[in-house]
């Protein structure tokens, strides 16, 4: 590859008006897909004739546009580990799953299950596809068996059995029980729900039609056994306890909801309703899951008070500046959230405790524990931060007692309980904070560390508090586990002891935990963002690795005496890892910004990879470009950016250049798209390599109160970096973002004239009027984007109109020199649609040349295959006809 050696260009930048606009061609057009669905124009690539083409590598055919999967995904893993399925997905035609051994070369395509079940002992597969037909394979012989109208299914806990619930013509159901070794099955006629024992040989189903019953079922004694309430009319719920030693049921009689508890072989105790008319007057039980704990001791259910109308359908809405949340979202929230409050029920002595009440009605815990953090998220309101803040309580459940633990915290991954008890922590003040719940007080464990816990790298404003991963526990609380931006710390609770147990910092990468299997979040009525990640080090979980300067990934081994042992290192992404619960094997997935995503085996005990699947194998032969990484100074400041060469490059021509942007995206480098026109962003980098272009993905570092005014200052300093390529042709370069990055674009559009043409996605042109929106999405307004997150304003519009004003794009859309092409879909809520019409109107009445495309029926991502297709044909015929030379060689 051939580079200038000649310092880079210093071509100064106009940010002015050109003066000969009128000269400009003026064509103005809005393009609305819906109308020419019928109409395809593949991806055209151009004809080089003067290319060198690598000697082994093939010119990519553009009539291969709909070949080509776009995602593979793993679905299931036997015990054992020696078996997996997984499942290829493509854009146009059916998507395939497959079923693997490890050792073998099988390789079973099957019909795509929504549900996929190995037995425990990895002798059976089980799966079932959203037509209700149940696919049911030996694994020892390969033999079939297909069954139809199955509504519900299950292995035994051993995998000797499996049970499967059939719907007949005459709308009734059956439970077919099969015993897999003899192959002989029983049929129990008129069942609505089952659910097997975790830890024996038995079931407990529901039989009946207009009056139902639950029944304890023996499969090895073919015995039922009838348990529970006498009648019900409708059985909501029955579920074993962790260890199987005690079920809840829960039905419906007579417009009223039961609850109960069979303790297994013993007795069967309602929640008596005097008790609870008596204890928590004016509440009666809500028809929501309850929970019971290992022990079977305590019972978790919600409450509701009585004569409530919920989800009322309002005839008109008053929205008043006063509520702490917009109308919308308030309104759900009260429908779905509010008038259910947490409650505790001890079956043998008769007790019931209130855990969440109208004044806190939020509640996170374990059911395993004596205690619950209690909050009420509307206590401080929000309109400019994306989270809520509230003062968090250590509520003991026995004595009603309240703790303030800390004050005015956001309600994000900031505050974890222990899975063992004992602990709350929590981040304030730019450190990690333990909380013994024990004594009621707080140790800052992190404070005599010489590194910093708080990530900065979004460079969000000051206010807004963000950390590199929610701390993890190991068992009994010995140690906590907190992250820097390189390592992992191992602290004991009280913080003394602390110990740095890898060395990212050294090698400028990042350790974390990833694996489900590895890291267990405990979400027994606790929300993801307050679950404390139980390590467990006889599992040896697994460590990823992100290298900062490359971005390639590796997989290490945590053992039980915190050293670490690397497993891989590639020069790819790796994502999806599973491990066997033996231990002695991985399945991962990898991918690369020009190698399309296989799926690897790893042994664990003979160190050795295997590749077990290739997705897109025959673009392996083809040239699909190649990657260099650019790095470039931003007011002192290490940036980096990806630069894609055109495919059969050769260093002796002039190439055009597309510059891809939105925020540091970089860290896309590693993520294979195929070159398609089937993608959400009307953009497939590989299909513009392919077809003669360089194009370069540049980091964007951001100054508060400059969104747009930063990126301009960073896409100008990456684009001077790369023009050091004498290949590249400056005066046919083009500029491409969607959603922020669209917005990064329009505004980029008015600030210079060295792109020949713009493409701006689902973008936000207009601030004013985009900061006093309303998301319709999450139903709140697009406030706190500006002051708390992406558009990293840090003030409000009332604060700092100047600053807003200087970084919208609609206010500086006079200086426009370049033609655009606007894109959008008529049913996006994330960013409205209106306002990419605001910068196309404000361009067609100062008679600048546009286009607007206007996707009918999508929203911020067009998902139908067929308009993506012609978004991306119509974008690409946009970029090739302002950017490709034409054949007598003229631009």
């Amino acid at each position: 590859m051939k580079t200038n050696t000649k310092q880079p260009h210093k071509k100064k930048i106009i940010l002015k008006e050109n003066k000969n606009i009128h000269t400009i061609y003026y064509a103005i057009q809005i393009i609305v897909l819906s109308f020419f669905i019928g109409y395809y124009q593949p991806l055209y690539a151009q004809n080089d004739s003067d290319a060198i083409p690598d000697k082994n590598l093939k010119p990519y055919p553009y009539n291969l546009d709909k070949v080509w999967s776009n995602n593979v995904t793993i679905r299931a893993m036997s015990p054992d580990g020696n078996w997996f399925a997984f499942t290829e997905y493509f854009s146009v035609g059916e998507n395939r799953m497959r079923l693997r051994n490890v050792n073998k070369e099988s390789n079973q395509i099957l019909p795509v299950g929504h549900k996929n079940i190995f037995s425990q002992n990895s002798k059976w597969f089980a799966s079932l596809s959203a037509d209700n037909s149940l696919l049911l394979i030996n694994l020892e012989t390969g033999n079939r068996k297909d069954f139809e109208s199955v509504q519900q299914f299950n292995f035994s806990f051993d995998g000797q059995h499996l049970s499967l619930l059939q719907q007949k013509d005459n709308g009734t159901s059956v439970l077919k029980i099969i015993d897999l070794k003899t192959q002989k099955n029983r049929t129990i006629k008129n069942i609505s729900l089952f659910t097997w024992n975790p830890k024996n040989h038995l079931m407990l189903f529901v039989q009946g039609d207009k009056n139902k019953n639950v029944f304890l079922y023996d499969v090895q004694k073919d015995s039922k056994s009838k348990i529970g309430p006498k009648i019900s009319e409708e059985v909501n719920c029955i579920k074993w306890n962790e260890n199987g030693s005690a079920a809840i049921i829960m039905t419906r009689k007579n417009e009223k909801i039961h609850l109960g508890v069979y303790y297994l072989h013993k007795s069967y105790i309602p929640l008596n309703h005097s008790l609870l008319k008596q204890q928590i007057p004016s509440y009666e039980l809500a028809n929501k899951e309850p929970f019971l704990s290992a022990d079977g001791k305590t019972v978790l259910f919600f409450r509701i008070q009585k004569g409530v109308e919920l989800r009322k359908d309002d005839k008109i809405e008053v929205w008043n500046t006063s509520d702490p949340l917009l109308y919308p979202d308030l309104k759900l929230r009260e429908d779905y959230i509010y008038p259910y409050l947490l409650t505790a029920w001890y079956p043998k002595s008769e007790t019931i405790k209130e855990i969440g009440t109208p004044l806190f009605p939020n509640v996170e815990m374990d059911i395993e524990h004596d205690f619950a953090i209690v909050y009420n998220e509307l206590q401080y309101g929000s309109q400019n931060t994306e989270f809520l803040k509230a003062d968090i309580y250590y509520k003991e459940i026995e004595t009603g007692r309240m703790h303030l633990v800390v004050a005015a915290q956001p309600l994000t991954n900031l505050v974890s309980i222990s899975p063992f008890g004992d602990y709350i922590v929590y981040f304030k003040n730019e450190d990690w904070w333990s909380y013994n719940v024990k004594n009621n007080k707080a140790v800052n464990i992190t404070n005599r560390l010489k590194t910093s816990f708080r990530n900065l790298n979004n460079e969000y404003p000051k206010n807004r508090i963000e950390v590199f991963s929610k701390p993890g526990f190991l068992e009994n609380n010995r140690k906590i586990i907190v992250a820097d931006e390189y390592d992992l710390w191992a602290i004991d609770p009280n913080g003394k002891n602390a110990k740095r147990i890898t060395k990212g910092r050294e090698k400028n990468c990042r350790y974390f935990f990833k694996q489900k299997n590895d890291v267990e979040d405990y979400y027994q009525l606790t929300s993801g963002s307050f679950a404390g990640n139980k390590i467990n080090l006889s599992k040896l979980p697994l460590l990823q690795t992100i290298n900062y300067k490359t971005h390639s990934m590796g997989i290490s081994l945590l053992h039980a005496d915190l050293s670490i042992t690397t497993l891989t290192r590639l020069k790819k992404s790796i994502f999806q890892i599973f491990k066997s619960p033996n231990n002695n094997s991985i399945l991962y997935i990898s991918e690369s910004t020009t190698l399309p995503k296989a799926l690897y085996h790893y042994n664990i005990n003979d160190k050795k990879e295997k590749l077990i699947f290739q997705s897109n194998e025959e673009l392996l032969n083809y040239d699909l470009g190649k990657k260099t990484f650019i790095n470039y100074k931003v007011k002192g400041k290490e940036l980096m950016g990806i630069l894609m060469f055109p495919a059969n490059y050769n260093p002796n021509k002039k190439y055009p250049l597309v510059v891809n942007i939105y925020e540091k995206i970089s860290k896309n480098a590693m993520e294979f798209y195929p070159p398609t026109g089937y993608n959400y962003q009307g953009f497939s980098l590989l299909s513009y390599t392919t077809s003669g272009y360089f194009v370069l993905l540049p980091d964007i570092t951001y100054e508060i109160g400059k969104p747009g005014l930063s990126a301009v200052e960073s896409v100008n300093k990456a684009v001077d970096k790369t023009l050091e390529v004498e290949s590249i042709d400056e005066k046919r370069m083009g500029l491409i973002g969607h959603s922020f990055g669209g917005y990064e674009t329009a505004f980029i559009a008015t600030q210079t004239n060295r792109f020949a043409t713009y493409v701006a996605g689902a973008a936000a042109t207009n601030v004013v009027s985009h900061y006093h929106g309303v998301n319709w999405n999450n139903s709140a307004t697009d406030l706190w984007r500006y002051e708390d997150q992406q558009w990293r304003m840090g003030d409000s519009y009332y604060d700092n109109k100047r600053a807003y004003l200087e970084n919208s794009p609609l206010e500086y859309v006079t200086n426009v020199t370049s033609p655009m092409l606007l894109w959008t879909g008529d049913k996006d809520y994330q960013v409205a649609w209106t306002q990419s019409l605001e910068m196309f109107i404000a361009l067609r009445r100062l008679k600048k040349e546009a286009s607007l495309i206007l996707v009918k029926d999508e929203a911020h991502s067009p998902e139908n295959t067929e308009k993506q297709l012609l978004l991306s044909t119509q974008v690409k015929k946009w970029l090739d006809k302002y950017l490709m030379k034409k054949e007598n060689g003229e631009s």
